[in-house]
């Protein structure tokens, strides 16, 4: 009887060891900025070819002198300087939206009117 307790103990406790080894996948949460990234946007500042533009409501036009954006300081240069004073200077390919994240492949993001 002893052998047979020991025995059901023993293979309890090899199961509990190898469940606790076995290695999971770390789902990671969604985060905020992974969800902001599905949103459309609707006006931006897109760098290309050296030149800045301002698009917004399906129109893209030229940058040749500061702008004010929301708040933000957009330059022809692609210098955009934020409400906290922080600034970037965008790459081509790039857009800054209205709240100031920057995007690398903005043409998705864009919402045709």
């Amino acid at each position: 009887m002893k052998k047979i307790l020991l025995a059901m103990m023993a293979t309890c406790l090899m199961t509990i060891c190898v469940q606790a080894q076995t290695k999971k996948k770390n789902v990671k949460p969604a985060s905020k900025d992974a969800e902001y990234q599905k949103e459309k946007i609707t006006e931006c500042c897109i760098m290309k070819n050296g030149k800045m533009y301002h698009y917004n409501n399906g129109k893209e036009t030229a940058i040749t002198k500061e702008m004010d954006m929301n708040g933000m300081k957009i330059y022809p240069d692609g210098t955009c300087k934020m409400k906290d004073g922080k600034s970037m200077k965008l790459k081509d390919g790039e857009c800054c939206d209205t709240k100031g994240m920057v995007h690398k492949d903005c043409h998705k993001m864009i919402q045709k009117s």
